[in-house]
């Protein structure tokens, strides 16, 4: 199954300091401490956040579908402020 997941949020900071967070592994600590409930917890499996890095998100109760996604990091593009992954099991349509 292929698919595009999109979110826009307006924020209250730049850009630049918005990408310092979510381009890099800081993003899994935003999210396992301020969004356990929203989006549920990150697990890293291994790299260091960019290209090749394995992820494995549990989440939160509640959510429809089989409650966890491994993923795997494919593209990072610091210039454009750009990220991709993977799914490589589990997920949202599972």
């Amino acid at each position: 199954m292929h698919g595009l997941v999109v979110a826009n949020t307006v924020v209250a900071a730049t850009a630049c300091s918005v990408w310092d967070i979510y381009g890099s592994l800081q993003v899994v600590t935003i999210i396992n401490t301020f969004l356990p409930d929203v989006l549920g917890t990150v697990k890293v499996l291994e790299g260091d956040g960019q290209v090749g890095t394995l992820l494995n998100v549990t989440f939160p109760p509640g959510t429809p579908g089989v409650g966890y996604m491994k993923e795997k990091i494919t593209k990072v593009n610091n210039k454009k402020r750009v990220k991709e992954t993977q799914t490589l099991k589990g997920g949202f349509w599972h």
